[in-house]
């Protein structure tokens, strides 16, 4: 009767102990540390006499072979390390009570994803003793936003650029969303309807609040990367719009504020984007440097001319090199002088012998003054210093 036999799954699963057994005799033969040869002939043992278990070992021996997780010497085979070993050791479980190891593999994808890195790394190697296809498994095409302001940094007036960050990539990155996953580049307006629906999502920004810059509009750029999040070997195309005459200031309670799905937001140096790491140690993720490098950054317009900077406080130091300019920081450093002099005027006023009662009342309103200013200064460090560690 048709269809009463065993499918081709009840067959596999039968053979699952067959395979189990035969992968934990290769864990098992082993001197110390050191994997051990086993003779094929041993393996087939444990399968008896039947045909279609010996196809289903020697096309799992294969698929081992591939993975490097098994190698082949002479008539026998053993594993490849000690930790493959171990590998082969912990999966014989499994096969033995024919039992899957990840009973829902979507809850698991971070493992697929860490499995499938491993085998695109050595997929993308020059020294592979077979040559093989080095084509890229996946394609996505991303539309990025250039958002370009500028902040004091570590004393100087910087251009920065506006980043945000990604929780399955865990690094920060331009403004932007992939457009498709599987093409290589889309036409012109689709993208630019694209990013103004990004804008729009999020940053909060409708159209008539900013301008794309026409003039800026660079090519489609290409990248191959292996994925942080699926391991595969992926090309990446990138098209670029720059954003100027944002008319709201950028504030970090509402266009900057840290929701659901979006933020937090960060503005980098181009010292720091060429570093793919901030000064306080954030990542920034690789296209974004060389997406950049092409391009005269001098050139593009500054966005937002007024725009909070929602960074994590590091230390006093820091936050000064990120509040005054080097000729603020000269005013300062004037004015404390200035102050300093006035209150030295009695002193030299009496070693000249020159008793000057309006000298000495300048000098005590100056060293009040200058009470006051350290005083002042004091307390303003210290309420910028909370309020960045409360927005954090």
């Amino acid at each position: 009767m048709a269809g009463s036999g065993p499918t081709i799954a009840d067959s596999v699963r039968a053979a699952s102990a067959s395979l189990g057994a035969v992968l934990d005799a290769l864990n098992s033969s082993k001197r110390g540390k050191v994997p051990l040869s086993v003779p094929l002939t041993e393996l087939m043992s444990h399968t008896g006499d039947s045909e279609f278990q010996h196809g289903v070992i020697q096309g799992a021996l294969a698929i081992l072979y591939a993975m490097g997780v098994v190698r082949f010497d002479g008539d026998g085979v053993a594993a490849g390390s000690r930790n493959s070993g171990f590998f082969l050791g912990s999966l014989s479980k499994f096969l033995d009570k024919s039992v899957g190891a990840i009973d829902d593999p979507l809850d698991y994808k971070g493992d697929f994803a860490e499995v499938t890195g491993v085998f695109e790394t050595a997929r993308g190697r020059k020294d592979q003793e077979v040559p093989v296809d080095q084509e890229p498994l996946h394609h996505c095409h991303i539309v990025n936003l250039i958002i370009k302001s500028r902040m004091k940094r570590d004393w100087q007036v910087k251009d920065v650029h506006l980043h945000e960050y990604d929780g399955d990539w865990k690094q920060y990155h331009l403004i932007g969303e992939a457009f498709s996953e599987g093409c290589s580049a889309t036409d012109l307006e689709s993208d630019k309807v694209f990013a103004h629906s990004i804008i729009q999502g999020h940053l909060g920004l409708h159209s008539t609040q900013y301008e794309l810059d026409p003039s800026i509009n660079p090519a489609v750029k290409c990248l191959k990367h292996i994925s942080d999040t699926s391991g595969a070997y992926t090309e990446y195309s990138y098209r670029l719009f720059v954003v100027k005459n944002i008319d709201p200031r950028l504030s970090a309670d509402s266009h900057l504020r840290e929701e659901k799905g979006r933020g937090p937001y960060r503005w980098f140096t181009w010292e720091e984007i060429k570093n793919c790491c901030s000064t306080q140690g954030e990542p920034i993720i690789f296209s974004t440097p060389e997406l950049l490098e092409d391009l005269d950054l001098y050139d593009i317009p500054v966005s937002a001319l007024g725009a909070d900077d929602p960074r994590h406080p590091v230390s006093i130091l820091k936050e000064l090199g990120c509040w005054l300019s080097k000729r603020q920081l000269s005013g300062v450093a004037l004015v404390l002088a200035f102050l300093l002099g006035l209150q030295m005027l009695p002193w030299l006023a009496g070693s000249l012998q020159m008793p000057d009662a309006t000298l000495s009342r300048l000098a005590a309103w100056a060293q009040i003054v200058s009470g006051v200013l350290a005083v002042g200064s004091a307390l303003t460090v210290v309420v910028r210093v909370l309020l960045s560690a409360r927005k954090d």
